[in-house]
């Protein structure tokens, strides 16, 4: 059995008819509900704001999750967990807060542990440390940063990142329809020194994964919404 973190980015939620992500929704957790159902997993949902982590789409999730549950037969409960991410207070060049702990980490791996599926909203609410007390703090945690912190704290073995961009940033024969592409982790951070994803989207994401590796995770995988079966794998 091995640990998974699964992040999912760029989910449009709202009343868009022609975006349905109930649709989208259903298609993912059918997808990874193998991984899911043989290994402990937290589930994430990346947001730029924290504002997308309101009851109706909580429920949506929950409700979604539960009927592939039941239609496939999978055993893990889903249980939705607030987390607070402590922040150093200088904000990165980037205008981002510096995440260096996740208060509800164990909480989150005794879930696991007990069979459930932990589903959590990033980046979180930043918090900073006064003496052994905390106070909330206005500011952005970049969400694919926090997945990864998550994953290096939880001693994740894999971080999946399942986006709605097109990988061909990361694929050059994506076109063709090669389903699994690999890349050593040397060589994306060689590409990721050079500035070879800036303007693409994929820079925090990749950097994100830099992290989850050189930290001590065993492998990474970005899937493509649209073709689940469409992914890219760093190993070290």
């Amino acid at each position: 059995m091995g640990r998974f973190v699964i992040a999912i980015d760029g989910m449009k939620f709202g009343n868009n008819k022609i975006y349905n992500y109930t649709e989208k929704l259903e298609n993912i957790f059918t997808s990874i509900g193998k991984i899911i159902s043989e290994n402990e997993a937290v589930l994430v949902f990346m947001s730029a704001e924290n504002k997308y982590a309101n009851i109706p789409i909580i429920l949506n999730i929950l409700n979604n999750y539960d009927k592939v549950r039941y239609i496939n037969g999978y055993s893990r409960g889903i249980i939705n967990v607030f987390t607070r991410v402590e922040v150093r207070e200088n904000l990165e060049k980037s205008g981002y807060l510096e995440p260096v702990d996740i208060l509800e980490k164990s909480s989150v791996m005794n879930l696991m542990a007990d069979g459930y599926l932990p589903l959590i909203f990033a980046p979180g609410a930043p918090v900073v440390k006064n003496l052994q007390y905390y106070s909330s703090i206005d500011g952005h945690v970049q969400a694919n940063i926090y997945s990864s912190l998550l994953a290096t704290l939880i001693e994740a073995d894999t971080m999946i990142i399942i986006t709605d961009m097109p990988l061909k940033a990361l694929n050059p024969d994506d076109d063709k329809k090669v389903a699994t592409v690999k890349i050593g982790y040397r060589e994306l951070s060689e590409r990721h020194s050079s500035g070879y994803f800036e303007n693409t989207g994929f820079e925090y994401m990749i950097m994100s994964i830099i992290n989850f590796i050189s930290k001590g995770g065993k492998k990474s995988i970005i899937i493509q919404m649209d073709r689940m079966d469409s992914k890219v794998e760093i190993t070290n």
